[in-house]
């Protein structure tokens, strides 16, 4: 495939409108809000034993993803359009080294499979403007690095899909190992809330501060994160099931992600990038309209609270500021996911 890859294909004046005063680095904002990236690392620990298949005689198998996508506004054609400038994906694997030996002759014939072409480089090989390097690793650098142990039998295998001279720093390299070695998060445990059958109890807490979830972004039209879970194949999840304890995908041979990638580029990235097009098309609900309108009448005080990166609520007209969370990924900075619900 080639870049810049179209997302819209024709803006209106106020989308053009919006995305200057909202999406572009212009905009005021100190990271870059048009790059959205996402984290993912999977373990087994006796801790996820149901997700991640864990037992005394089944353990040590890792899955780390990490993928950033940085959109810009097209503006050679007669209307501006929305596209894919660039595109990183990381994907690597720890598992038992006769899995893994498979599974890197699985990647060579996907490449084949894919018309990917040979750089000359090795283990290189390019397709359009993306590149893909595949390094095995006895001993992965990273555990190096970390002093962490390799399981008995155990070898890596890391694929790395980049456009064209995309490059890295080392700090932002390292930035899934450093979510990994902060830990499993620890899930908060539900309080006892008291139930209203009304909300004149909130007159008594004027002004009011308010911490927004998911919900409003749902209602714009924006996918929840459980649904980037499906597209970089987190999980056995599929559909919009609430029921929780997906299994991991940990296996090699049960990840067909770079597979999707190298046999089927086009058609994956389209779906990869369907998430920041969904933001970018939707617009505030009643929702932010009213917690405007409750703003303005002095009710509510401060920025909203939130994870979300759809800068809806600065839309609408209100502050936003970040939610602390445990869980890297999937804090409300630009390099997040839009909403945090799962």
């Amino acid at each position: 495939m080639f870049l810049p890859h179209p997302v819209i294909d024709s803006l209106n004046p106020d989308q053009v409108s919006m995305w200057d005063a909202t999406f572009s680095p212009e905009a005021g904002e100190h990271r870059l809000p048009a790059m959205e990236e996402g984290i993912w690392r999977r373990t087994q620990d006796p801790v996820n034993a149901d997700q991640s298949g864990w037992t005394e005689d089944e353990s040590g198998r890792r899955r780390v993803v990490h993928y950033r996508l940085h959109y810009g506004l097209d503006r050679t054609q007669p209307m501006e359009r929305l596209v894919l400038e660039e595109l990183y994906l990381y994907v690597s694997w720890l598992a038992p080294a006769a899995e893994i030996a498979g599974h890197r002759r699985n990647v060579d014939q996907w490449l084949t499979d894919g018309r990917w072409k040979p750089t000359g480089d090795e283990n290189g090989w390019r397709r359009g403007d993306l590149y893909s390097t595949i390094a095995g690793h006895t001993i992965h650098p990273q555990d190096e690095r970390a002093g962490r142990d390799t399981p008995k039998g155990f070898t890596s295998l890391d694929v790395t899909i980049h456009s064209e001279d995309y490059s890295l720093t080392r700090a932002a390299r390292n930035l899934p190992w450093d979510v990994l070695a902060g830990g499993m998060r620890v899930k908060e445990q539900r309080g006892n809330p008291a139930y209203a059958d009304d909300l004149s109890g909130l007159l008594d807490h004027l002004p009011f501060v308010v911490e927004a979830g998911c919900g409003t972004s749902i209602e714009a039209g924006i996918p929840p994160l459980h649904w980037l879970h499906e597209v970089y194949r987190v999980t056995a999840r599929a559909g919009d099931d609430l029921t929780q304890g997906y299994a991991f995908t940990l296996a090699p041979s049960a990840d067909i992600l770079i597979k999707e990638m190298l046999t089927e580029t086009d058609r994956k990235v389209g779906e990869m990038v369907s998430m920041f097009r969904s933001v970018v098309l939707a617009v505030p609900t009643s929702a932010h309209r009213a917690l405007k309108a409750l703003h303005d009448a002095g009710a509510m005080t401060g920025p909203v609270a939130t994870h979300n990166f759809d800068r809806l609520f600065r839309r609408a007209g209100l502050g936003r500021s970040c939610v602390a969370t445990t869980s890297a990924p999937h804090t409300c900075r630009s390099r997040t996911m839009p909403n945090p619900c799962s």
